[in-house]
Protein backbone atom coordinates (compact mmCIF):
# COMPACT_ATOMS: atom_id res chain seq x y z
CA UNK A 1 0.00 0.00 0.00
CA UNK A 2 1.52 3.47 -0.75
CA UNK A 3 -0.55 6.57 0.54
CA UNK A 4 -1.42 9.23 -1.33
CA UNK A 5 -1.33 12.94 -0.80
CA UNK A 6 -5.12 14.50 -0.89
CA UNK A 7 -5.52 16.99 -3.56
CA UNK A 8 -8.20 17.96 -6.17
CA UNK A 9 -8.58 14.42 -7.71
CA UNK A 10 -10.11 13.56 -4.05
CA UNK A 11 -12.44 16.40 -4.20
CA UNK A 12 -13.32 15.68 -7.75
CA UNK A 13 -14.26 12.57 -6.43
CA UNK A 14 -16.53 13.36 -3.44
CA UNK A 15 -18.10 15.52 -6.03
CA UNK A 16 -18.81 12.69 -8.35
CA UNK A 17 -19.26 9.52 -6.13
CA UNK A 18 -23.11 8.73 -5.59
CA UNK A 19 -22.81 8.29 -1.97
CA UNK A 20 -21.32 11.43 -1.40
CA UNK A 21 -24.45 13.67 -3.30
CA UNK A 22 -27.02 14.56 -0.16
CA UNK A 23 -23.74 15.80 1.81
CA UNK A 24 -23.55 19.49 3.01
CA UNK A 25 -20.66 21.51 1.98
CA UNK A 26 -19.68 21.18 5.88
CA UNK A 27 -19.74 17.70 5.64
CA UNK A 28 -18.05 17.49 2.25
CA UNK A 29 -15.33 19.47 4.08
CA UNK A 30 -14.68 17.65 7.22
CA UNK A 31 -14.65 14.42 4.80
CA UNK A 32 -11.64 16.51 2.55
CA UNK A 33 -9.56 17.04 6.12
CA UNK A 34 -10.40 13.24 7.19
CA UNK A 35 -9.55 10.90 4.56
CA UNK A 36 -7.11 9.12 3.53
CA UNK A 37 -6.31 7.40 -0.17
CA UNK A 38 -4.16 4.44 -0.62
CA UNK A 39 -2.86 2.66 -3.60
CA UNK A 40 -2.32 -1.09 -3.49
CA UNK A 41 -0.89 -3.24 -6.12
CA UNK A 42 -2.56 -5.68 -8.31
CA UNK A 43 -2.66 -8.76 -5.77
CA UNK A 44 -2.13 -7.00 -2.75
CA UNK A 45 -4.44 -7.31 0.15
CA UNK A 46 -6.65 -4.27 1.63
CA UNK A 47 -8.23 -6.02 4.30
CA UNK A 48 -8.44 -10.21 5.61
CA UNK A 49 -11.32 -12.34 6.95
CA UNK A 50 -11.51 -12.16 11.07
CA UNK A 51 -10.29 -8.47 11.24
CA UNK A 52 -12.45 -5.26 11.91
CA UNK A 53 -12.14 -3.16 9.18
CA UNK A 54 -12.32 0.65 11.21
CA UNK A 55 -12.88 2.49 8.00
CA UNK A 56 -15.51 2.98 4.85
CA UNK A 57 -13.67 2.10 1.59
CA UNK A 58 -14.57 3.68 -1.39
CA UNK A 59 -13.11 2.38 -4.98
CA UNK A 60 -11.95 5.85 -6.80
CA UNK A 61 -10.17 3.82 -9.41
CA UNK A 62 -9.75 0.04 -10.42
CA UNK A 63 -11.61 -2.93 -9.21
CA UNK A 64 -11.19 -5.02 -5.84
CA UNK A 65 -12.25 -8.64 -5.81
CA UNK A 66 -14.04 -9.92 -2.66
CA UNK A 67 -13.08 -13.21 -1.58
CA UNK A 68 -14.12 -16.18 0.74
CA UNK A 69 -11.05 -18.20 1.57
CA UNK A 70 -10.95 -21.45 2.11
CA UNK A 71 -8.71 -23.87 4.42
CA UNK A 72 -8.85 -26.22 1.75
CA UNK A 73 -7.49 -24.26 -1.13
CA UNK A 74 -10.40 -23.56 -3.05
CA UNK A 75 -11.23 -20.01 -2.81
CA UNK A 76 -14.59 -18.22 -4.18
CA UNK A 77 -14.99 -14.43 -5.82
CA UNK A 78 -17.80 -13.27 -4.11
CA UNK A 79 -18.10 -10.23 -6.51
CA UNK A 80 -15.71 -7.91 -7.98
CA UNK A 81 -16.07 -3.90 -6.56
CA UNK A 82 -15.49 -1.24 -9.34
CA UNK A 83 -15.43 2.84 -9.08
CA UNK A 84 -17.46 4.46 -7.09
CA UNK A 85 -18.52 1.83 -5.08
CA UNK A 86 -18.29 0.90 -1.53
CA UNK A 87 -16.74 -2.20 -0.67
CA UNK A 88 -17.34 -3.21 2.97
CA UNK A 89 -20.60 -1.46 3.74
CA UNK A 90 -22.03 -4.83 5.36
CA UNK A 91 -19.43 -5.66 8.16
CA UNK A 92 -18.12 -2.64 9.67
CA UNK A 93 -17.14 -1.45 13.24
CA UNK A 94 -17.59 -4.52 16.29
CA UNK A 95 -17.56 -7.38 13.48
CA UNK A 96 -15.30 -9.16 12.32
CA UNK A 97 -15.05 -9.47 8.23
CA UNK A 98 -15.27 -12.98 7.40
CA UNK A 99 -14.25 -11.96 3.67
CA UNK A 100 -10.69 -10.67 2.31
CA UNK A 101 -10.33 -7.61 -0.32
CA UNK A 102 -7.67 -7.85 -2.90
CA UNK A 103 -6.50 -5.65 -5.69
CA UNK A 104 -7.54 -6.90 -9.09
CA UNK A 105 -5.30 -4.28 -10.88
CA UNK A 106 -3.74 -1.26 -9.56
CA UNK A 107 -6.24 0.16 -7.53
CA UNK A 108 -6.98 3.66 -5.50
CA UNK A 109 -9.01 2.91 -2.27
CA UNK A 110 -10.36 6.11 -0.88
CA UNK A 111 -10.64 6.02 3.42
CA UNK A 112 -13.68 7.26 5.91
CA UNK A 113 -13.50 6.85 9.61
CA UNK A 114 -16.49 4.86 10.41
CA UNK A 115 -16.82 6.50 13.09
CA UNK A 116 -16.99 10.22 11.42
CA UNK A 117 -19.36 8.65 8.98
CA UNK A 118 -21.53 7.19 11.57
CA UNK A 119 -22.62 10.70 12.75
CA UNK A 120 -22.91 11.62 9.53
CA UNK A 121 -25.25 9.11 9.04
CA UNK A 122 -27.18 10.01 12.29
CA UNK A 123 -26.91 13.71 11.82
CA UNK A 124 -28.05 13.49 8.02
CA UNK A 125 -30.57 11.09 6.91
CA UNK A 126 -30.47 11.09 3.29
CA UNK A 127 -26.34 10.10 3.47
CA UNK A 128 -28.17 7.05 5.94
CA UNK A 129 -30.58 5.75 3.45
CA UNK A 130 -27.82 6.20 0.60
CA UNK A 131 -26.03 3.53 2.31
CA UNK A 132 -28.62 1.06 3.50
CA UNK A 133 -29.93 0.90 0.28
CA UNK A 134 -26.32 0.34 -0.80
CA UNK A 135 -26.14 -2.36 1.72
CA UNK A 136 -29.41 -4.04 0.64
CA UNK A 137 -28.55 -4.38 -2.67
CA UNK A 138 -25.21 -5.90 -2.17
CA UNK A 139 -26.81 -8.56 0.69
CA UNK A 140 -29.25 -9.50 -2.35
CA UNK A 141 -26.32 -9.25 -5.38
CA UNK A 142 -24.37 -11.70 -2.87
CA UNK A 143 -27.60 -14.17 -1.77
CA UNK A 144 -28.04 -14.55 -5.57
CA UNK A 145 -24.52 -15.39 -6.22
CA UNK A 146 -24.32 -17.78 -3.33
CA UNK A 147 -27.43 -19.58 -4.80
CA UNK A 148 -25.99 -19.91 -8.37
CA UNK A 149 -23.19 -21.52 -7.25
CA UNK A 150 -25.03 -24.10 -5.07
CA UNK A 151 -27.81 -24.77 -6.84
CA UNK A 152 -26.37 -24.56 -10.39
CA UNK A 153 -24.13 -27.12 -12.51
CA UNK A 154 -21.14 -26.83 -14.03
CA UNK A 155 -23.00 -24.95 -17.28
CA UNK A 156 -25.14 -23.17 -15.70
CA UNK A 157 -22.21 -21.69 -13.46
CA UNK A 158 -19.85 -20.93 -15.65
CA UNK A 159 -22.58 -18.82 -17.98
CA UNK A 160 -23.79 -17.08 -14.88
CA UNK A 161 -20.39 -15.62 -14.22
CA UNK A 162 -19.80 -14.73 -17.74
CA UNK A 163 -23.06 -12.77 -18.02
CA UNK A 164 -21.94 -11.20 -14.26
CA UNK A 165 -18.15 -10.64 -15.22
CA UNK A 166 -20.01 -9.03 -18.79
CA UNK A 167 -22.59 -6.83 -16.58
CA UNK A 168 -19.50 -5.46 -14.63
CA UNK A 169 -17.53 -4.23 -17.28
CA UNK A 170 -20.15 -2.48 -18.65
CA UNK A 171 -21.76 -0.84 -15.70
CA UNK A 172 -17.79 0.71 -14.58
CA UNK A 173 -17.26 1.59 -18.46
CA UNK A 174 -13.53 -0.38 -17.66
CA UNK A 175 -11.82 -3.16 -19.08
CA UNK A 176 -12.11 -5.70 -16.67
CA UNK A 177 -9.47 -8.35 -17.91
CA UNK A 178 -10.45 -11.45 -15.98
CA UNK A 179 -7.78 -14.67 -15.74
CA UNK A 180 -9.13 -18.13 -16.46
CA UNK A 181 -8.40 -18.79 -12.45
CA UNK A 182 -10.53 -16.19 -11.82
CA UNK A 183 -13.47 -17.05 -13.85
CA UNK A 184 -12.84 -20.40 -12.34
CA UNK A 185 -12.96 -18.76 -8.77
CA UNK A 186 -16.12 -16.83 -9.65
CA UNK A 187 -17.92 -19.88 -10.80
CA UNK A 188 -16.38 -22.07 -8.08
CA UNK A 189 -15.03 -24.38 -10.43
CA UNK A 190 -11.84 -26.20 -10.75
CA UNK A 191 -9.50 -24.80 -13.32
CA UNK A 192 -9.96 -27.88 -15.31
CA UNK A 193 -13.95 -27.45 -15.84
CA UNK A 194 -13.95 -24.02 -16.23
CA UNK A 195 -11.45 -24.90 -18.90
CA UNK A 196 -12.88 -27.03 -20.70
CA UNK A 197 -16.35 -26.09 -20.38
CA UNK A 198 -15.32 -22.74 -22.43
CA UNK A 199 -13.96 -24.32 -25.17
CA UNK A 200 -17.48 -25.97 -25.48
CA UNK A 201 -19.54 -22.62 -25.31
CA UNK A 202 -17.12 -21.32 -28.02
CA UNK A 203 -17.43 -24.68 -30.52
CA UNK A 204 -21.22 -23.87 -29.63
CA UNK A 205 -21.06 -20.31 -31.01
CA UNK A 206 -21.60 -19.00 -27.72
CA UNK A 207 -18.92 -17.28 -26.74
CA UNK A 208 -15.39 -15.88 -28.29
CA UNK A 209 -11.88 -16.68 -26.93
CA UNK A 210 -9.64 -13.86 -27.79
CA UNK A 211 -6.15 -12.99 -26.10
CA UNK A 212 -7.65 -13.65 -22.51
CA UNK A 213 -10.63 -11.69 -23.40
CA UNK A 214 -14.33 -12.93 -23.29
CA UNK A 215 -17.05 -11.63 -25.66
CA UNK A 216 -20.47 -13.21 -25.31
CA UNK A 217 -21.47 -13.52 -29.06
CA UNK A 218 -25.17 -15.24 -28.90
CA UNK A 219 -26.51 -13.56 -25.48
CA UNK A 220 -30.05 -15.44 -25.67
CA UNK A 221 -28.65 -18.94 -26.26
CA UNK A 222 -26.09 -18.46 -23.12
CA UNK A 223 -29.14 -17.10 -21.23
CA UNK A 224 -31.06 -20.28 -21.82
CA UNK A 225 -27.88 -22.25 -20.35
CA UNK A 226 -27.52 -19.68 -17.46
CA UNK A 227 -31.64 -20.59 -16.76
CA UNK A 228 -31.71 -24.25 -17.05
CA UNK A 229 -28.91 -24.21 -14.78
Amino acid sequence: MFKLENGDSNSDFLNTCSFFENLSANELSIIMKNNVCALYKKDEIIFQRDTYVEKLLFVKDGFVKLMLLSNYKKNFILEFIGKGELVNVIFTGYHKTPITAIAHCETQIFMIDIGIAKEMMLKNPRFAINIMNHSTEAGLSRFQRIASITLKQTRGKLADALFYNHTKLISNNAPLKISRKDLAELANLSLENTVRTLKDFEKEGLILLDKGYISIVDNNRLQKVSENG
